[in-house]
Formats: C-alpha cells, structure tokens, sequence
C-alpha cells in the first residue's frame, strides 16, 4: 500500500484536478496526506469537498514545500511512499507501475516513471537518458539524470520511508532544488528502479512555480555537489559521473539565470570550486556571449514535442 504526499500552497485551480487523478488510479490501496503549508486562498475548502476516507488533510504554517513534504512522510501509514505536486496529475496507471517495480525489484526502495511536461499549451516529453521501453535497475544514475533532471521529479518518485529517514527526509533550510538533492542523496545509497511509461503530466503553466526569482539563490544540490565532489567524499567512480552530471546542471542553470537577468545568481555559480575546471570555465564565458534570442530559440529543442 502506498502513502501518498502531497505539499499543497495555493493551488485551489489545481488541487480538485490533481486529487481526482489519483482517485482514478488503476491499483486503489492508497491513503493520501495533504499538508496544507498556510494556504491562503481556497485550496483546503476544495480538499474538504472531496469526500474519500483515505484522504487525510494536515495544516502547518507556511514553512516551504520541504517541511511539508515531511511532514507527510512522518504522517504516512505505509512503507512506501508516493510524492504528487499539487498541480500535477496522475494517469491511471501511475501506481499500478510503481507496484510492478516494487514487485520486481523490492530490495531497491527507491522507484520512478516518466512524465510529460505541459507547457504553453504544448505537450513536452523530457530526455531521460535511458531510451524508450526502459524498465529495470538505472546503472550510471548520474550520467542519464545530467540529460534533464527528468530520470525522477517530485510527481514520480516513490520511496521506501526507511530510506527517506536515512537522508533525514528534504532540507527544509533550502528554497530551491530541494526534491533534487534528495533524489540524488537517495541515488548514492540505493539503486533506482524505473520505468520508460509516461505516467504523470508535469504543469508547468500552473500558478506559483517559482522558475523566475531573481534572489541570486542557486539550487542547492549544486552546492552540496560542488562540495563533496571537492572534498572527494565519493567513489572516484561516482565522482567522475557526479562532476559530469554538475557540470551539465550548471550550464543549464546559467542558461536560465541569463534568460531571466538574475545577474546575481550568476555571480554566485562563478564561485563554485568546480568552475576552475577549463571545460566548464569556457563554455560558460561562451555562454555570456550568446544573445538571448538564441538561447530561447535552443530553449525549445530541448524537450521533444508529443
């Protein structure tokens, strides 16, 4: 049976949507936990209306999607649990694949599918580096996560709670990039089992997805990376893909600092150890180069269009 968390922030557009996917799933042993992080519109009165028993709604202050997200987790019944932003949505079969992954490879504790992306109106399927009709064990995590960030979102993910306690859950003190540090922080220690079927649609249209803020902040997997691949705290194996998949992750979020004018942000990638490597050092003065109509222009080829 699965717990499945789902941080909610004023998403009353969203939520009856999001809810009612998971309500259709295919495989019906579920519970729900939706925090609500200090709601200020109607999103819990729309959770209220909805009338299941399995669903269960915690209030808390506002205190980050991180808090929330763990404070689902130490409300869940159930070993595994199963993470749904509130704006995304589920096809019916999400959890009966997961199920089939568990199944199959029960000692991996951490599992995911793979998602569209809507955007614009436009149905966008993200990379993940594996190919298509994949399912079976990931080798190489970091090296097919550097194609996207899309071999595992904060709609896809399921993980065994005894895992999620071993990394102390999301870092609540960070306000973006959080769900990705814990990907990979949970990737170093378990192998992730994942299937190729699309299974969720990623919303990223919908209201308060916070892509533009121009604080200078940069997402923290990125420094928790930086430092432990310069205090080579990995296998040397892990660190060469690691630095990789870094590198990738930095250019990509400099490309979108450039786009967005956060001048600040790009100041503080220039401060990272790993900018002295040469490689990374050069493509990003090139990238300063580029104007931004080109940038927008690659912008649209990285995903494929449905």
């Amino acid at each position: 049976m699965f717990s499945i968390v789902i941080p909610l922030y004023n998403k009353e557009k969203h939520i009856k949507n999001t809810l009612y996917s998971v309500l259709n799933q295919n495989y019906q042993s579920f519970e729900i936990i939706i925090v609500d992080d200090g709601s200020t519109d109607d999103s819990a009165e729309v959770v209220k209306s909805i009338k299941d028993e399995r669903i269960k709604l915690i209030f808390q202050i506002n205190q980050g999607v991180s808090s929330a997200r763990n404070n689902g987790i130490k409300n869940a019944k159930y070993k595994y649990i199963a993470f749904l932003d509130a704006d995304d949505f589920w096809y019916p079969n999400h959890l009966e694949e997961l199920k089939n992954l568990i199944d199959i490879y029960p000692n991996n504790g951490f599992y995911s599918t793979s998602y569209e992306i809507q955007r614009d109106g436009k149905t966008l399927v993200p990379d993940n580096g594996l190919g298509g009709d994949f399912f079976g064990e990931v080798d190489g995590f970091f090296n097919s996560f550097s194609k996207g960030l899309s071999l595992v979102c904060s709609s896809t993910a399921c993980v065994h709670k005894d895992l999620l306690k071993n990394i102390d859950g999301f870092p609540v003190f960070a306000k973006k990039g959080e769900d990705v540090y814990a990907w990979i922080r949970l990737a170093l220690i378990a192998k992730l089992a994942h299937s190729d079927s699309v299974t969720a649609v990623y919303y990223q249209d919908a209201e308060n997805r916070n892509n533009t803020s121009l604080s200078g902040e940069i997402p923290y997997y990125v420094l928790w990376l930086d430092q432990i691949i310069n205090d080579q705290k990995v296998g040397k194996k892990i660190q060469q893909e690691a630095k990789h998949f870094l590198k990738n992750a930095i250019f990509f979020s400099a490309a979108g600092f450039k786009l967005d004018g956060n001048q600040l942000a790009l100041e503080n990638l220039q401060k990272l150890q790993i900018i002295k490597e040469f490689d990374l050092w050069l493509k990003l003065r090139v990238l300063t180069l580029v104007p931004n109509r080109i940038l927008e222009f690659l912008k649209r080829f990285r995903h494929k269009s449905k």
